[in-house]
């Protein structure tokens, strides 16, 4: 059988782009912040690379900052862990967002936009 070569079935482009990310999980009372690295992201999630374990389903609040030609922008939003996955080297999990206000939503289209210009993709 010949493994699946199409586009991928995804709503939102995918743009490989490392920075450090900060997150709680929402049902954690002692609200303990945790640190971790994007491995990509797009204007509907992010994939991190975990230094803990994370439950898939859980909901967690995520701190970042990005690059725009107006100076480094903070985000703030909420997500959905979708996936988790472990290796004997790293833990990586996908997160949906699920409440970004208007003006994030507006920076991470924009930073999306620009890195596929960047890379020649449009």
């Amino acid at each position: 059988m010949k493994d699946y070569a199409g586009p991928e079935r995804r709503r939102f482009v995918r743009v490989p782009f490392i920075f450090p990310v900060k997150y709680t999980v929402v049902e954690d009372e002692e609200k303990t912040e945790y640190h971790a690295l994007s491995d990509n992201l797009s204007e509907g999630g992010i994939k991190i690379i975990c230094m803990n374990d994370v439950q898939e389903g859980c909901e967690i609040l995520l701190r970042f900052s990005l690059p725009t030609s107006e100076g480094i922008v903070d985000i703030a939003c909420r997500g959905k862990v979708v996936w988790y996955k472990e290796s004997s080297k790293r833990r990586f999990c996908g997160v949906q967002f699920v409440k970004v206000n208007e003006e994030d939503q507006l920076v991470l289209r924009n930073f999306v936009k620009k890195i596929l210009e960047f890379r020649g993709i449009e």
